[in-house]
């Protein structure tokens, strides 16, 4: 039987390991640089329809906010220019609230609409993502000239309000 052997005890710098616990900590501890940056705060806003049709009369494609009664006013005067009997006008309070009016303008057929995806406040505006529909070629429509539009109201917001298309148009 052999006897128990020993293994040499190796004696180590404490110094060069503590340098290696510091340097080992260190690089765990640090985060990847490739993105460090938040992604923007964004939160989504309710809003509700006031109105949405195909025959707006306004005949610019426009994206709008109105801020008084008497501009709300306006556009109805519009829109109701050629309805009998108009539609009648909401009393909004603008104090707490926005109103957007967006129209596509006059276009050479029906199939078209005018809708909002989303209102999405983010650090330093308010985005209204506008979407809707337009015919594919070939779909039966009908032939009258349109001019489809829509009106929402939401919380009245403190940053600028922007527009953006859902789509490419």
């Amino acid at each position: 039987m052999k006897p128990y052997m020993k293994k040499p005890f190796r004696k180590y710098n404490k110094t060069a390991i503590g340098l290696c616990i510091v340097l080992l900590s260190f690089m765990l501890s640090c985060k990847s640089s490739t993105n460090n940056s938040k992604p923007p705060m964004t939160d989504s806003i309710d809003f509700t329809i006031i109105e949405q049709g195909s025959h707006s009369n306004f005949t610019n494609k426009q994206e709008r906010l109105l801020t008084d009664q008497s501009a709300l006013q306006r556009v109805y005067d519009t829109i109701n220019s050629t309805r009998k009997p108009g539609l009648p006008v909401p009393e909004i309070d603008f104090s707490k609230q926005q109103v957007a009016f967006i129209t596509a303008g006059e276009l050479s057929s029906g199939g078209y609409s005018v809708a909002i995806d989303s209102i999405v406040r983010e650090e330093e505006q308010v985005v209204l993502y506008i979407g809707g529909e337009s015919p594919e070629s070939g779909d039966y429509v009908t032939t009258v000239l349109t001019s489809p539009f829509i009106l929402v109201k939401f919380e009245k917001q403190s940053v600028p309000v922007v527009f953006k298309y859902s789509f490419n148009k």
